[in-house]
């Protein structure tokens, strides 16, 4: 699993090498928040004043219309045009100014990246200081709980493909040793390769749990699309 930033930034903690062990819910790195603290205390001032505002408001409303109902008159028909336009304005600025500081808060969440599954750590390529993107893989990890062989299938065949399809797959590391596995899930979207042609991922579990814990491994796979004599098997090229 690629573990990316939504944002770009600074790094400022990156906590993993490659070859650590991480749990779900551990914090992998960080991103300098120095900017985004001062904007979340100018979003919680801001947000303060448009309360104050608000009561205000509401306040004055309270008071004109005491002797008519006092506050169970705010938003109904005996307030007047004026006092409905300056009350909207107002609270519309204080609801406002509340999503500010909820968006602001959601940015400190997205400075941290968070594994959410345990594994072990396959690459971690930054260090402290420097500036990342959106775009780049902050960390992999890799569950090797299960072994999982990734088959990108021609758009062409995936209509044979099904989950629980029995597939026998070889690994270049292993010669012509043949692991058996099956069907587990389909990517529901296409991808290009290198050769032009237009491929959906296929995921499938191995039974054989005693292969080497390395991620990447490549090598072929026959997906099994009918058990009837003389069945029509899909070789596929791992990508």
């Amino acid at each position: 699993m690629n573990l990316r930033f939504k944002s770009a930034g600074k790094l400022s903690k990156v906590d993993i090498k490659t070859g650590d062990k991480v749990f779900a819910g551990q914090v992998l790195a960080e991103l300098n928040t120095v900017d985004l603290s001062v904007s979340l205390k100018q979003a919680k001032n801001n947000l303060r004043d448009k309360q104050t505002t608000s009561e205000k408001v509401l306040d004055d409303i309270h008071l004109f219309q005491y002797g008519e109902g006092g506050f169970s008159n705010i938003g109904s028909l005996n307030e007047t045009m004026s006092q409905r336009q300056l009350r909207t304005t107002v609270e519309v600025a204080r609801d406002n100014a509340a999503d500010n500081v909820k968006l602001v808060e959601r940015a400190f969440e997205d400075s941290l990246i968070i594994s959410p599954i345990s594994g072990i750590v396959t690459q971690a390529d930054f260090i402290p200081g420097q500036i990342v993107t959106s775009a780049d893989i902050i960390a992999r990890v890799v569950d090797f709980s299960e072994a999982i062989f990734e088959a990108d299938v021609d758009e062409s065949d995936i209509g044979d493909i099904q989950t629980g399809q029995r597939a026998e797959v070889t690994l270049n590391a292993y010669g012509e040793k043949q692991f058996i596995g099956e069907v587990t899930e389909i990517i529901p979207r296409t991808k290009s390769v290198s050769s032009g042609a237009t491929v959906i991922t296929v995921r499938i579990k191995l039974t054989d749990q005693s292969i080497l814990k390395i991620d990447g491994l490549n090598g072929q796979v026959n997906i099994i699309t009918s058990q009837k004599d003389g069945a029509l098997t899909i070789p596929l090229e791992a990508i």
